[in-house]
């Protein structure tokens, strides 16, 4: 779930909630990436509250990189942590994001 979302610098700002997975996926995730991919700015996303992440999650954040650099900006990542930290590592979104 995405629980904030604001404007800050030229910069969209988004806070996610503590899990992204198949079940909590609906149509505000893809209402999100459709809000992204009609501006062109970069995207901060702050998972530090994400402790669970599935498939789901995870093709659902490449599609909003996808579309965040289709527009020549780049995705952000920060408070990245424990299990879900783990999990980007394995599968190397870490060199696909910007992590700080």
């Amino acid at each position: 779930m995405i629980k904030r979302i604001f404007l800050d610098d030229g910069k969209i700002i988004a806070v996610l909630a503590d899990s992204i997975t198949e079940e909590e996926i609906d149509a505000s995730y893809e209402e999100f990436i459709e809000y992204v991919s009609n501006r062109k700015k970069s995207l901060i996303l702050d998972v530090e509250l994400l402790e669970n992440i599935d498939g789901a999650g995870i093709d659902w954040l490449i599609r909003l990189e996808q579309c965040v650099r289709h527009n020549d900006g780049c995705v952000v990542i920060v408070g990245l942590r424990g299990l879900v930290k783990d999990r980007f590592e394995f599968i190397r979104l870490d060199q696909l994001f910007v992590i700080q």
